[in-house]
């Protein structure tokens, strides 16, 4: 109903992690597919990823 720019959104998100204390660690189940998409996402629209290159999969 009321779609978002992504690069806004994404710097947005990428802004909100800044904040969070400590190093944001990123977790997902079905680790592999949520990761690659966002982290194309923040490389795309914001040039880097905050979670590195890698995440913890929830049936770890």
């Amino acid at each position: 109903m009321d779609p978002k720019d992504p690069s806004g959104s994404m710097r947005q998100y990428e802004d909100w992690l800044k904040v969070l204390p400590g190093k944001p660690v990123f977790v997902a189940y079905l680790l592999a597919f949520d990761f690659m998409w966002i982290y194309w996402y923040l490389i795309h629209f914001t040039g880097g990823s905050p979670f590195g290159h890698s995440g913890i999969d929830i049936r770890s």
